[in-house]
């Protein structure tokens, strides 16, 4: 393999395996799925506070005060801490709206403190009284930002309350304002709101794996749906579709197939969205299973979120924050030592307790080219005391962040706290030796088995047109998956245009699909670069002293 290659790939060795997940981008791509009651009336609390964080009171204290619609989404989304912090006096009620072309738009509740910003509204409009079915609102531009312009937080939509009889929706961010006291503004854009629509295809579970099908004027934002291949193996029934759209931003219509029994929608017991070159493209790999009997005759579907009325315009809401009392109560201390996380070394930052979470940051230390393992833990925890607190990894600028929901009871400062990871990914080299050869591939599946360490590896193989689609798996549940192949052609090493790992029915056996474009007829030769070890009982346990 050549060196440009080699540090291409090494370049890229941690984001290939288990990536940590960007949960801010992820927020704003699901709040128009969120569900928030408004809690009632609150004021800031001047009572003196110091926080220990322990699982029993994260998972059974509800406060008399707090909203269990409220409590039990936020628990859900791993949030207990915003709703345990607001129960306890740390936040405030804004009741501030703007109303533009029909549309209300109303800040209901916001809290901040030394982790993070976070605030709950609503939006009402006289077809979302008048109208049946819509259930989700989209902005073009939904966004807090303090006076001096700086943004803080970026949000997405809301999402239908039955309850309320409205449309609510939830920002957060951890960009915080400065000062004490701070004049905040919520600005929303163009508002679109949506309703579920289900269109049906030409297209039958029983259809066979090789027919093409090309589904066209689907509507006004989607311009047709292709199925790539569709095949059968065992009991599960695996569909990989291109749907076309006439604007990258209708992504967020989330088109997917379903299949129709008795009238009802049946979702995918799998779903992975493919990498995919063309912006206007969204490519799907979804699983069904088909066990009940219903589901084998079944015909297909495209579900997705169809606009129903849009609204031009500009609602912005200025709001006063006071953050004096949760900065107070916050502690920060400077950390010293190094830790493995997510295949590379890291130097321990700093630790934040505020009164909605603990926070554990990072500084990423030059990426080592001369690597020879990479680890990654998969579990994280937080000791405090005698009691472990499950929490969430975080991408950051400089390095991550280790992020943990606390509740205002007891004296942190005065108990011993130790970070906990667990159930480790380790990342091996492979070498030249482990090469495979793939016989004449063709556009029917062949699998053939080679050895890659300690383990025996199955390479499924079929050609699509001129491209190599390669399935690799094993047997050995403790092995993850082979992180990257490369094949010789014509002087050059080619690595994979496309890459996923998806079939959660072998998660045990490290199942990852390449695909390699423009790959000439005959035998092919393949080198497998790097692979995953797991070792789930594999621990560390990191003092924050």
């Amino acid at each position: 393999m050549n060196e440009a290659i080699e540090r291409s790939i090494l370049r890229n060795a941690e984001r290939q395996l288990d990536p940590i997940p960007d949960f801010d981008s992820m927020w704003a791509r699901i709040q128009d799925r969120l569900l928030l009651p408004v809690a009632g009336d609150k004021r800031i609390s001047k009572k003196p506070y110091l926080i220990a964080a322990t699982a029993a009171s994260l998972l059974l204290s509800v406060p008399a005060m707090a909203s269990p619609q409220l409590w039990d989404w936020m628990k859900q989304m791993q949030r207990s801490g915003i709703t345990a912090a607001w129960d306890a006096g740390y936040g405030q009620s804004v009741e501030r709206k703007a109303e533009a072309n029909g549309v209300t738009l109303t800040v209901h509740q916001a809290l901040a403190d030394s982790n993070r910003i976070a605030l709950t509204f609503s939006l009402l409009t006289e077809a979302v009284k008048s109208e049946s079915g819509i259930r989700t609102a989209m902005f073009d531009r939904l966004s807090l930002t303090d006076e001096n312009e700086q943004l803080l937080a970026t949000g997405a939509g809301a999402t239908w309350d039955e309850h309320d009889r409205r449309l609510k929706g939830y920002v957060e961010g951890n960009r915080l304002p400065e000062g004490e006291r701070s004049q905040l503004t919520l600005t929303a854009e163009n508002l679109i709101l949506l309703r579920e629509a289900l269109k049906p295809l030409p297209l039958n579970a029983r259809t066979d794996s090789g027919a093409p099908l090309i589904a066209t004027d689907l509507s006004q934002e989607l311009r047709s749906l292709k199925v790539e291949s569709m095949h059968q193996e065992q009991n599960r029934l695996t569909v990989e579709y291109t749907v076309s759209m006439t604007d990258s931003k209708w992504s967020s219509l989330n088109p997917s197939l379903r299949l129709i029994s008795s009238g009802q929608p049946i979702a995918a017991s799998f779903a992975n969205v493919l990498p995919s070159d063309n912006p206007l493209e969204l490519k799907r790999k979804d699983i069904f299973l088909l066990d009940d009997p219903r589901v084998q005759d079944a015909d297909f579907a495209l579900q997705y979120l169809e606009p129903v009325r849009s609204y031009i315009g500009q609602w912005n809401i200025p709001f006063e924050l006071n953050m004096k009392q949760a900065n107070q109560t916050s502690i920060t201390r400077q950390l010293q030592g190094d830790i493995p996380v997510a295949g590379g070394m890291h130097q321990l930052d700093k630790l934040v307790v505020s009164p909605s979470q603990i926070r554990v940051t990072t500084k990423a230390y030059p990426f080592d080219p001369q690597w020879k393992e990479l680890i990654t833990y998969r579990k994280l925890g937080l000791r405090v005391g005698e009691e472990t607190i499950t929490g969430s990894l975080f991408g950051e600028s400089a390095g991550v962040s280790f992020r943990f929901e606390t509740h205002p009871d007891g004296e942190i400062s005065k108990k011993p706290m130790h970070l906990i990871m667990s159930d480790a990914s380790i990342q091996k080299r492979a070498g030249s030796q482990y090469q495979v050869t793939l016989i004449q591939p063709q556009a029917a599946r062949k699998t053939v088995s080679a050895k890659l360490d300690r383990f025996t590896i199955n390479y499924t193989y079929y050609k699509q047109g001129s491209d190599l689609v390669v399935e690799t798996s094993s047997d050995d549940p403790a092995f993850g998956g082979i992180v990257r192949l490369f094949l010789p052609q014509d002087g050059r090493d080619l690595l994979a245009d496309e890459k996923f790992s998806g079939d959660p029915f072998h998660r045990t056996n490290g199942t990852r699909t390449e695909i390699f474009r423009k790959i000439k007829d005959g035998d092919v030769v393949l080198y497998p670069f790097t692979y995953v070890v797991l070792e789930p009982e594999r621990k560390q346990v990191i003092p924050l002293q």
